[in-house]
């Protein structure tokens, strides 16, 4: 997949935590800004011994991005939406940030029946199906454009993660 991202394009990765993600894309795009509510976790991210010098960390909330309109090309949710109260509030800040021609990644966990992640991990919701992702999507003027099913890890206890790319 990274290998399809076009070296020009600016990406947010929304719920950055300590910049997995955003380590992982930044050698194939042009710009990345982590963004995460957290401070202890932007912290940490700067301090990673792979910061690539393409990378900026800016502390905000999903729903408030310190960003401004059609300022990214893609705007990248990377197994954070799950944790997120107002998942349509969130699509909307990142469809805002990206613009009527940008992308909002998805990769999240599919809809499962682990009701103890609620309790044990803080989860609020337990993952997303494609039709309720859909709704969401067209909720927020965008359509699910892609959606993938990723194979588990047969070493793997959790559920099954997903990659979608929603779009106007």
């Amino acid at each position: 997949l990274l290998g399809l991202l076009d070296a020009s394009l600016k990406v947010v990765d929304i719920g950055c935590g300590i910049g997995n993600a955003a380590s992982i894309v930044a050698p194939f795009v042009q710009e990345v800004v982590g963004v995460d509510r957290e401070t202890a976790m932007l912290k940490e991210a700067g301090q990673r011994p792979d910061l690539a010098s393409n990378i900026t960390f800016v502390e905000g909330d999903a729903l408030r991005l310190p960003l401004e309109d059609n300022s990214a090309d893609i705007a990248m949710f990377c197994l954070v939406l799950h944790h997120v109260e107002d998942v349509l509030g969130a699509l909307r800040e990142a469809k805002r940030v990206v613009g009527s021609k940008g992308r909002v990644l998805v990769i999240d966990m599919q809809e499962h029946i682990h009701d103890e992640y609620r309790h044990t991990m803080g989860h609020v919701h337990l993952g997303f199906s494609e039709g309720t992702l859909q709704a969401a999507a067209e909720n927020c003027g965008m359509h699910v454009r892609q959606y993938h099913r990723l194979h588990p890890d047969t070493g793997a206890s959790g559920p099954s993660l997903f990659v979608a790319v929603l779009a106007e």
